[in-house]
Formats: structure tokens, C-alpha cells, sequence
């Protein structure tokens, strides 16, 4: 089965962004069942990437701010040229309070709310989706999202070579940012930050072995 991965970001001078968030997801909940055909990280017109989608049968996409507007476009010609494809997204921009979220945003099938690792293993692993913790879709709203107490089972993008096929499609003198975390979660409750509400505020740490530049 066809899967394509979705984290978009505007580019910035030469840069171009590697998406951690989306990478975890794959990285942690992959298996043999899925083929992984692309992983969009800019803005493509949704119409021409559209085009080039090979019978895709999920489309998981990290939705934020800066391309919440983008992913929506990009769902919804997706749906029109492949109806039978399912699309979820997760991520800040989610609202885990409006009940009306789905009615909004007819064009996702479902949504994860929190940390989305075990939710999209589930998801691939065939699992009934009303069942799954953290995943809301139409006609079932989860219990609120709980942290996941050890993050240092779910590999690194970086150390898996998760990156390499995506860089090899750019020229070799393009400039990457890659962001690579030692936590999750914040003790402080900024009101401008994606991570200030009280679901992140215990801290979870990785071992420094593994984030450590060698």
C-alpha cells in the first residue's frame, strides 16, 4: 500500500527544512505492509503534486501554523482525483476543543491529538481507528490525549537515514536545517507557543548519548 508524507514549510533563502515531526511518525511506526512513495517538505502547487501521486492510499500530513491553509488545498485535491485515499494530520494546529473541528475540515478523515507515535503505529498496523487513543474521527472523539512516558524507543530520522532519500532530490549544494530534539515538553505556559498548555508540561528527556554531536 501507497503512503505519502506531508510537512510542509515555506523556504527561506537557500534553506530547505528536513521534518523531524513527520519523521518520528514513520520512523516508529513503519512495517513491511507500507511503501513509502514521497515525503513532500515545501509548498508544491497542490494541483501539480497531485499529479504526480502514484495510487496513494494514506496521506499523513504535520499540520502548524505556517501550512495549515497548504495541507487543507493539498487534502482536498488529493480527495478530488483519489476518493478511496484516507488523510490524517496531526499536530499543533489541531483544535482538541472545538466539537464542530471535523464539520470545518471535511477533507481529513481523521485527526491525532498530542504525541502521535503509538497512534499512527496503530493506524498502520490496520487497526480499527475508533479504537486507537489520541485519534479522533467523525463519529468518535477520544479521551483527552496522554503523554507517553519514554521517548527513547522511537528512533531518530537523523540516525535512521530517513533523510537521505528526501536530500537526494535537491541539488548537492542545497542547504538543509535539520532540528533534532533533547526533550519534549515545557514547564512554562507561554500563550504564543504551540507547547504552552498544560498537556506539555512535565518534561520527557533522551538519553544525551543519542542527541550528543560526536
Amino acid at each position: 500500500m501507497n503512503i505519502y508524507l506531508v510537512q510542509a514549510s515555506d523556504n527561506h533563502g537557500p534553506n530547505k527544512f528536513l521534518p523531524l515531526a513527520i519523521g518520528y511518525q514513520w520512523c516508529y511506526g513503519k512495517n513491511d505492509n507500507w511503501t513509502l512513495k514521497d515525503v513532500l517538505i515545501e509548498k508544491i502547487e497542490p494541483k501539480d503534486y497531485v499529479a504526480t501521486m502514484q495510487q496513494p492510499e494514506l496521506v499523513a500530513m504535520s499540520s502548524y501554523v505556517w501550512n495549515w491553509e497548504y495541507n487543507r488545498e493539498l487534502a482536498k485535491q488529493i480527495k478530488r482525483k483519489f476518493r478511496q485515499c484516507k488523510i490524517i494530520t496531526g499536530g499543533p494546529q489541531i483544535n482538541k476543543y472545538d466539537p464542530d473541528f471535523f464539520d470545518k475540515h471535511p477533507m481529513f478523515d481523521a485527526f491525532i491529538h498530542g504525541e502521535g507515535e503509538e497512534a499512527f503505529k496503530s493506524i498502520l498496523a490496520g487497526d480499527d481507528w475508533t479504537t486507537i487513543p489520541n485519534v479522533q474521527t467523525l463519529y468518535h472523539m477520544p479521551e483527552p490525549a496522554v503523554r507517553r512516558k519514554n521517548i527513547n524507543n522511537i528512533p531518530s530520522p537523523i540516525l535512521e537515514g530517513f533523510y537521505e532519500p528526501i536530500m537526494a532530490k535537491y541539488p548537492a549544494d542545497t542547504m538543509f536545517q535539520v532540528t533534532w530534539e533533547s526533550l519534549r515538553g515545557c514547564p512554562y505556559h507561554c500563550s504564543f507557543c504551540d507547547i504552552g498548555e498544560d498537556y506539555w508540561n512535565k518534561l520527557t528527556l533522551f538519553d544525551m548519548e543519542r542527541v550528543v554531536l560526536k
